[in-house]
């Protein structure tokens, strides 16, 4: 059961990701070096997936260095998913029960989104895709199409709303 629970929400992350060498016009997956965010980070969060009128929960940490972002995703004290990014490599483990096409460099394109700074994300964005920020909010968008909205609602409270692949991250 834990395992259809978590794979309804997660499948929210995957939608059509494409790799780094993608189409024109597909959501980039971020890549940035995590020395970009220019600090290190220690959190632990309840993220609360919603798509299709669907709400989920999951726990997760997340550590960040100038070496390492590392992240750990887990249910009910089951382990989901972990990922660790050095900059150049991406090395995940996964729980059997998880879907298949759950892709942690969707997760990771999210969290640096999310926290990384405008401009290291803005010089990272290929060609027709252009970042907007304001203290409260980003918008990710490809020419006139807004993909990707974040705001800042308090100082722990963050939400992602995906419009192009129909799912919000609390």
């Amino acid at each position: 059961m834990r395992g259809l629970i978590l794979a309804s929400m997660l499948l929210a992350l995957c939608g059509c990701a494409a790799g780094p060498g993608s189409r024109a016009g597909e959501v980039p997956l971020l890549q940035l070096a995590p020395a970009a965010l220019g600090r290190t980070m220690a959190l632990q969060q309840r993220l609360v997936f919603i798509r299709q009128q669907q709400r989920d929960q999951i726990d997760a940490l997340l550590e960040v260095d100038a070496h390492q972002v590392r992240l750990v995703m887990h249910q009910v004290g089951q382990s989901a998913l972990k990922l660790r990014w050095d900059g150049s490599a991406l090395v995940q483990s996964r729980a059997e029960w998880l879907p298949a096409a759950l892709d942690g460099a969707r997760v990771l394109a999210d969290i640096q989104l999310v926290y990384w700074p405008a401009e290291q994300i803005q010089q990272a964005l290929p060609a027709g895709w252009r970042l907007s920020a304001a203290p409260d909010q980003r918008q990710l968008r490809f020419g006139d199409e807004l993909v990707v909205t974040v705001e800042y609602l308090g100082p722990r409270h963050q939400r992602l709303t995906h419009a192009r692949y129909g799912y919000s991250l609390d």
